[in-house]
């Protein structure tokens, strides 16, 4: 899985529960497993107030790390092989769908279909029925005590949190560490990657898809369809 790819399911995971978990005051960390295009990967996950950590390997072998902090409106991209990293802003309709549940209720109906267990957490289950035409379809299951998505499944793609620990989380996790030097004139660059399209990534440029340009391709199309794009 590349970078651009984790990037997506970050704001995936942002967008579909950051204020909910916000209200309800959860923290807790988890394994993210997300399958895509045939493919299946997991990473660590954790929640602070209102901030999101994910770290994975990347395809070289190398440690990525993305925190999202939703209050600044901000994604911080850590290269912690190289002590670098990246300040994105998340501006326009990133920010909007990140913050703004009536904006998204104008794409979907949530539709409550019963409650269900899902990984030891009792869920409200949804199925997101689509407004307007485009769109697709998707499952989401909600757990009640941490009133976060714990769980969701569209016709492309599916994420499930799992081993979740429950607690209050180091603010360290949401921060960048000392010595790490800030790579210059990315911004402009990556703001323009994320606002592509609306909710879309941007397409491979070099060569084919490969497995990681389907498994792109799968989770653009699952968040075109959740975010209304």
């Amino acid at each position: 899985m590349n970078i651009r790819t984790l990037r997506w399911l970050i704001l995936f995971m942002a967008m579909c529960g950051g204020q909910q978990a916000a209200a309800s005051g959860a923290q807790f960390s988890a394994d993210m497993v997300q399958k895509a295009a045939g493919r299946t990967h997991t990473m660590r996950y954790y929640l602070g107030d209102q901030k999101m950590r994910t770290e994975m390997k990347t395809e070289d072998g190398q440690k990525a790390v993305s925190i999202i902090d939703l209050r600044a409106k901000k994604m911080l991209q850590l290269m912690p092989d190289d002590k670098m990293y990246m300040e994105i802003p998340l501006g326009g309709d990133t920010a909007a769908w990140a913050a703004d549940d009536q904006t998204r209720q104008e794409y979907y109906e949530m539709k409550h279909a019963g409650t269900e267990k899902v990984n030891g957490y009792e869920c409200d289950k949804y199925v997101l029925i689509p407004k307007k035409p485009g769109l697709e379809k998707s499952t989401t299951w909600i757990a009640r005590k941490l009133g976060y998505p714990i769980k969701s499944v569209g016709q492309d793609y599916s994420m499930e949190l799992t081993n979740i620990k429950e607690g209050t989380q180091a603010p360290a996790l949401f921060t960048v560490p000392k010595g790490y030097q800030k790579m210059p004139g990315m911004e402009d660059y990556y703001r323009g990657m994320m606002q592509q399209d609306g909710a879309a990534p941007p397409q491979d440029t070099a060569g084919g898809k490969g497995d990681d340009g389907d498994m792109s391709e799968a989770i653009g199309k699952g968040l075109r369809g959740l975010f209304g794009k």
